[in-house]
């Protein structure tokens, strides 16, 4: 299949067409003047071939539409849920034959990676339900994820109560804001303070050097960290799994 512009194509078939249409009127004018009948064949099969140009052209013309027709449908129905390769796909021939095969690899590369983030959830709530220490994990806007059975059990709530709960939750004052904003900067732990109580903010970095997590640790306790700035997501579960033992 080569791929090309219809801006280009247009010009291509014109600039064809014209070529055939001036060769063969040229052709016959001066054919003309020694063998008429060898003139006008050579008309006709300019004529023929202009012919034949303007079908292949007009053919491209339609199939493009209608493949664009098509691919917006199946956006359509893909977007609806209603999107059956299968059948879909079967009207745009060899070119719905490829899309169908590209569509079953992207699926099933997505049902993987769906898999594994279901996994690596259900691992950092293990994790960090079972760390010994008080400890919350929340997303980079401060929304809990993932709570410790012991911050719950000093608190003496529910797990229910606080998951997805804004951090404000378990410490009123802070602004998270503010904590967001200067770790961004230093990618290092965030001390802070609410009525008396320590706690650190380790933040866990992601693509482009993005937090993706905070990681909050209520209370004084010995974490050992080496480089808090090259904690990836990846890594977080080496990060909880030395909070646990703690």
């Amino acid at each position: 299949m080569i791929n090309i512009s219809r801006n280009r194509f247009l010009v291509i078939n014109i600039l064809s067409l014209s070529g055939v249409t001036i060769l063969g009127i040229t052709g016959y004018r001066y054919l003309r003047a020694f063998n008429k009948a060898d003139a006008e064949s050579f008309l006709f099969a300019a004529l023929l071939i202009a012919l034949v140009i303007i079908v292949f052209f007009s053919h491209a013309l339609i199939k493009s539409r209608n493949i664009s027709r098509e691919m917006a449908k199946l956006i359509h129905l893909s977007s609806i849920g209603g999107f059956t390769p299968g059948t879909s796909l079967k009207r745009l021939g060899k070119l719905g034959e490829q899309i169908n095969d590209l569509y079953y690899h992207l699926n099933s590369m997505s049902k993987k990676r769906s898999m594994k983030i279901t996994s690596q959830a259900a691992l950092l709530d293990f994790i960090t339900t079972n760390a010994q220490i008080p400890v919350v994990t929340t997303d980079s806007t401060g929304r809990i994820l993932y709570s410790s059975k012991t911050l719950l059990d000093r608190n003496n709530t529910a797990k229910n109560e606080i998951i997805n709960k804004e951090i404000e939750h378990l410490l009123p004052n802070i602004n998270i804001a503010t904590v967001y904003n200067e770790m961004s900067v230093s990618h290092t732990v965030f001390k802070y303070t609410e009525d008396k109580e320590p706690v650190e903010i380790y933040p866990i970095t992601g693509e482009g050097n993005e937090i993706a997590y905070l990681v909050f640790v209520f209370g004084k306790h010995m974490i050992q960290l080496t480089h808090v700035k090259d904690i990836k997501p990846k890594s977080i579960y080496s990060f909880l799994k030395r909070v646990v033992s703690r």
